[in-house]
């Protein structure tokens, strides 16, 4: 009887929120959550005995026992686990989940754990990148008059569960100092500012936003976060020497004019991955520059896929991704793709001047080759003399230490010698934190003389 007033009072609950049915709850609250912190460690890998990715496997549990037992989310084990109550199972182990997620949970095992489609659901069938758009109704707020736009709805629901209120409206200066840093990311000029503050028609603010949006600086601003995520670079980093991608700048700018030309997303995403595939082609190949960037094949799988499909993917290099709903057969296939992919060149001149560039570009790196070579046999010459020289060095240093010589330009003027040299010499005979054990036999000649002769 007690449990099933509980599962009445769970629907009750269910109705009054304005979910019709436990259906409803499951997709909607459950499955998510389910799927977002469980399913990587209770799913296929099934740790500890347990998997949370089906009703049946639930009740089954695993090696402590039932998961959840229905309609009573106060003895199940889940529920003691997710509210850290259990004294050896919290779970999540990184992170509590929300107070809204353990009552959605709870509302759900009450309600008799209802599961729609009876089978074991994948993780990827609620991984967040991958869901479809949606069209959310608008939520319900207790302040609807602050309300101009549905948007301000999202914005004050969670205002409101989190017991703030908005603060008051923007005088018209800090409003366009506002907009135009975050759509440019340049302060408006004097004139600009003076020019809304004076313009009391509707429109007014309207007008505002479409000349930012018009402006160039506004992908220059917008793109650069874009750029972040491609890793984009003019050269590559961290080596040693000068490596630059000549035409790297070109896919910089190429975002930057795809978003202050409005490319539709989903052409701006096919043009980074396959722009030499697309019949509309023109103008779209510099966005190809998305994959001539990366140092490998493996570099263009992990960014391709966190960037294109919100997910990480270069731990199934060795193993099924424990968190991200990818397996290993899954990135060595993708691997696969961009292996038998290759780097190539599109000139944008015509023939005639490109083999004109190449020749003359050949023949500037002979010649950068060849004073690279005449600049290391110097290098070795001036090596080898100064090795030859070793003995007389230190014997001019050590004059210099000893006060036979008041410093390193006498001694050098009278033992013909670099005083540059002799100087560093005598910092490095000076230097007592290191232990030049190959020189004891020298110090041990000159302290037996006294002095060098």
């Amino acid at each position: 009887m007690l449990q099933s007033l509980i599962a009445f009072s769970s629907l009750a609950l269910l109705q009054a929120t304005g979910m019709e049915t436990a259906a409803e709850l499951f997709e909607m609250r459950v499955r998510p959550v389910l799927a977002a912190n469980c399913y990587a460690c209770h799913g296929e890998s099934r740790l500890g005995g347990l998997r949370l990715d089906s009703r049946a496997e639930l009740i089954k549990g695993g090696a402590s026992g039932p998961a959840i037992i229905v309609g009573n989310s106060e003895e199940s084990l889940v529920m003691h686990a997710v509210r850290r109550t259990h004294e050896r199972f919290k779970m999540p182990p990184q992170q509590a989940l929300k107070p809204e997620e353990i009552t959605a949970l709870a509302a759900w095992i009450d309600a008799g754990a209802v599961w729609p489609d009876g089978v074991a659901a994948k993780a990827e069938r609620s991984f967040w990148s991958l869901q479809p758009v949606s069209n959310p109704e608008p939520p319900v707020v207790r302040d609807s008059a602050w309300v101009s736009t549905p948007i301000d709805r999202f914005v004050l629901s969670k205002l409101e569960a989190a017991g703030l209120s908005p603060v008051g409206r923007a005088d018209r200066r800090t409003l366009i100092r506002r907009a135009t840093f975050d759509l440019t990311g340049l302060p408006p000029t004097p004139e600009e500012v003076e020019a809304f503050v004076n313009d009391a028609s509707p429109a007014a603010f309207e007008k505002v936003i479409d000349r930012l949006l018009a402006s160039p600086h506004y992908g220059e601003r917008w793109g650069r976060h874009w750029l972040d995520l491609a890793r984009y670079a003019d050269g590559q980093v961290g080596v040693t020497v000068d490596t630059p991608f000549r035409n790297a700048f070109r896919y910089r700018d190429w975002v930057v004019e795809a978003l202050n030309k409005d490319i539709p997303y989903d052409q701006f995403v096919k043009a980074q991955i396959a722009a030499d595939q697309l019949p509309e082609s023109a103008g779209l190949l510099a966005g190809l520059g998305f994959q001539a960037i990366g140092a490998d094949n493996h570099e263009r799988v992990d960014v391709s896929t966190r960037v294109f499909l919100g997910m990480t993917v270069g731990c199934a290099q060795c193993h099924d991704h424990k968190y991200d709903p990818i397996p290993t057969k899954d990135y060595y296939s993708l691997l696969g793709v961009f292996t038998s992919s290759k780097v190539d060149e599109y000139p944008l001149a015509v023939a005639a001047e490109v083999d004109i560039f190449k020749k003359q570009k050949l023949g500037i790196e002979e010649k950068q080759s060849a004073l690279a070579d005449w600049l290391n046999k110097q290098i070795l010459e001036v090596v080898d003399i100064l090795a030859a020289q070793t003995s007389r060095y230190i014997v001019s240093a050590w004059t210099v230490m000893t006060g036979e010589r008041g410093d390193v330009f006498e001694a050098a003027n009278q033992d013909s010698l670099d005083s540059l040299t002799i100087g560093r010499w005598i910092k490095y005979l000076r230097n007592s934190e290191k232990d030049y054990a190959f020189l004891d036999p020298w110090f041990a000649l000159v302290a037996s003389r006294g002095a060098v002769q």
